[in-house]
This record gives structure tokens, sequence and C-alpha cells, in this order.
């Protein structure tokens, strides 16, 4: 029998339901912050139809399903959301990293989107697909002064839901480094 599947009332058979969360390796904060300044980190805007429950999986362009018995544990906006607070208030970058305003404006906010969060099927091959784009700006003044965008496919040996959120993971992981190297670099003004 299939492990997602167990027996019920009268022989019927329902499929177990399963919940997945993406992760990020953890980081120790160091003892003092390289800017005296806040970071306001934005909730993260998700395209609606990945904003939900369900994971999401496509075989072509035109056309998207969503996972019956696999679904996230949140949803992403407020998944991601806490991983890239988690992040960033790690990084030593800001001496504070918050979730909403308070009594003082920050120095700086964080506005991040999720353009895609999805498992692809290529004919026998399967990918984890994440696209995102992030942006840093002054909050006096709303400025723009730092952008990265990335749109990452990961080829998987199977097709198996808790590889493709742990290939995100990894491809989330790799980003962060990649984010948290360019935002202390461009505000400890190294190149």
């Amino acid at each position: 029998m299939d492990p997602q599947t167990t027996v019920g009332c009268f022989g019927a058979t329902t499929a177990e339901q399963r919940y997945y969360t993406m992760s990020l390796p953890r980081v120790d904060q160091p003892k003092d912050s390289r800017q005296d300044a806040e970071l306001l980190v934005q909730e993260v805007v998700v395209s609606p139809v990945y904003n939900r429950p369900q994971i999401v999986y496509r075989f072509s362009p035109q056309e998207m399903q969503f996972f019956q018995q696999n679904s996230w544990a949140d949803r992403p906006s407020r998944m991601i959301g806490q991983l890239l607070l988690n992040a960033f208030a790690g990084s030593g970058i800001f001496r504070s990293v918050v979730p909403r305003l308070g009594a003082t404006p920050p120095a700086y906010v964080l506005d991040t989107s999720i353009e895609a969060i999805e498992e692809l099927h290529g004919g026998n091959v399967w990918f984890a697909h994440l696209a995102m784009t992030f942006r840093l700006s002054r909050f006096d003044d709303n400025r723009a002064i730092w952008q990265h965008t990335f749109d990452e496919r990961r080829p998987l040996d199977r097709q198996d839901v808790g590889l493709v959120v742990r290939a995100m993971s990894d491809i989330l992981a790799e980003q962060m480094r990649i984010v948290l190297r360019q935002v202390d670099a461009l505000l400890g003004g190294r190149p």
C-alpha cells in the first residue's frame, strides 16, 4: 500500500495530508551590527495563484494544478517573510530588523515579491522553480538603492514534493547569501 494512503471506514482509502515548509540555515547574529540603522522587512508580495496553502505544479506555461494532499504549512508570503526576517536579523548588517513600523521610522525598507514558487514537469524530468525580486529602499524618500532578481529552476532525479521543497530551500539559501553580501557591500561602501 502507498505510504500516503490509509484505509478508512468500509475499506475506502483516503490519502494522508502532508505539510511542507521551506527553511534556511541558522546564522548566529554577531554582537555588533555593521550599520546603526533599522531595516523594515515588508510583507512579501506573492502572485495570488501561488499564495495559497496548496503547492502548485505545472506541466506547461498555460496549465497549472494544485496538489491535493501536499500543502504548505503556511502561506508562502508568511513562510518566506519569516525566513527573510530571520536571515537579515542574523546577518548583523543592521542594528535591528522589524516586520512592521514602530514609533521611529526605519532607515531602510526591504520589499520582496515572489513571481513563482512551484514544481515544474518536463516530460520525465521534474524541477523546483523559484523566482523572486528583492528591492532595498531608503524609508525617507522611498528611493530604491538596490535590487536583485532571480529565476531559478533546479532539476530533480524523481518526482517527490519533499525534494522539491528542499531544492527551493537550497535555491533561497544560495540567493540569500548573494543578497546579504550585496546589501552589506552596498551599505558598507565596498564594491
